[in-house]
């Protein structure tokens, strides 16, 4: 199930994409898998922010606002250190 930009697995077992998944059928035995983007102000995406857990657990929109909402405040210091980095590179004269 997706929900905006979140990837949310109810139940990996029952999930056609991800049966098969050495996470799945390994030693890991994942079931539950929802995952929000960290998308970056210029629209890349270097990573997402995921919660996994061995039990299937059903759609709850509270904790998928909740992990977006981190995923956000990751990218937002990321465009942060981004800008300072390129900031302090700049000549004297650009600052």
């Amino acid at each position: 199930m997706t929900s905006g930009e979140l990837l949310w697995i109810e139940d990996a077992n029952q999930d056609p994409l991800f049966a098969n998944d050495p996470m799945v059928t390994g030693s890991m035995h994942l079931r539950f898998y929802v995952g929000a983007p960290v998308r970056l102000a210029d629209g890349s995406t270097p990573g997402v922010l995921c919660v996994v857990d061995d039990a299937p657990r059903a759609f709850d929109a509270k904790l998928g606002r909740a992990l977006q909402n981190l995923a956000d405040g990751v990218a937002d210091e990321c465009d942060r250190a981004r800008a300072a980095e390129i900031a302090a590179r700049a000549p004297p004269n650009w600052r």
